[in-house]
């Protein structure tokens, strides 16, 4: 009400005045509020690269990725230019909603790349199932010259272990061994391929793994390798209750995600003493 008193008034509603009061709509996810805005840019003012950024924001804040990209051909169409972190930030929501030939195109035209950028490119060949793609990328990223972190080298190996492709999940971790320390995260990402793929033999073996290299597995390592075990043919129960004797023995708390899986497990089990236990 008071923006249209002001319109009303006639006073002198600034662009610096409509981003901050977009930036407030981002926060408090105000989407009618924020588009009264840029109808009264679009008729005033015109638009700027610092308004639609402002959009951009409320879009997002309230998980409208696609609408979020949608500005950029109206941006290009106003002959205007993004900067550097409005193509990262385009490049992020397109892949968030799905259009990762947008997410390529915006990587091609922006004029450089962090290593977030790089990362939302890897994770649009994760979308596509593409894993030539997400090593494709990881190339680029060597020979750009940003410093390439063991992050961007896990968000390749998800890329492996979602596609089903363990061979190369496994060249890549043996990879990562030559230059670095795979963490926790290569670990357990490795161990979600081979949960996934019902290589209980292969998890449990990277369990060990883990710990010979100084990683002590966690909730999630225990969790991951649990719900294979119970998921797999009829359900494993034997298996399960000795995942939960390596959790307690190595003092990983059961968590209600354990507690989930069991559960769940029990829609398969024929033996009343699991029931029971």
């Amino acid at each position: 009400e008071l923006f249209e008193e002001m319109q009303t008034r006639g006073i002198r509603i600034s662009e610096g005045l409509c981003v901050g009061l977009l930036s407030r709509c981002a926060d408090s996810k105000f989407l009618r509020f924020a588009e009264a805005i840029i109808k009264f840019c679009q008729a005033k003012q015109g638009m700027t690269i610092a308004v639609y950024s402002a959009l951009m924001k409320v879009y997002a804040y309230c998980s409208m990725f696609d609408k979020a990209c949608d500005l950029y051909d109206q941006i290009c169409a106003d002959g205007l230019e993004p900067d550097a972190m409005m193509y990262g930030c385009l490049m992020k929501f397109s892949v968030e909603c799905g259009r990762t030939k947008l997410s390529r195109e915006l990587s091609e035209r922006a004029p450089s790349l962090d290593i977030q950028n790089y990362m939302s490119l890897i994770r649009a060949a994760g979308r596509d199932r593409d894993v030539n793609r997400a090593f494709s990328v990881l190339e680029r990223l060597r020979v750009s010259g940003v410093p390439l972190d063991i992050a961007a080298y896990n968000c390749v190996l998800d890329v492996c272990v979602s596609a089903g492709d363990m061979n190369r999940a496994r060249e890549l971790v043996d990879e990562i061994k030559s230059i670095s320390t795979p963490d926790i995260i290569t670990y357990n990402t490795l161990m979600k391929g081979y949960c996934s793929g019902s290589d209980i033999k292969g998890a449990r073996a990277l369990l060990k793994e883990m710990e010979e290299a100084g990683h002590r597995p966690n909730d999630v390592s225990y969790n991951c390798l649990l719900n294979a075990s119970v998921s797999s043919g009829s359900g494993n129960f034997h298996q399960a209750w000795e995942t939960i004797a390596m959790m307690e023995k190595a003092g990983v708390a059961v968590d209600h995600y354990t507690i989930s899986i069991m559960m769940k497990g029990l829609k398969k089990v024929r033996n009343q003493k699991d029931v029971n236990q």
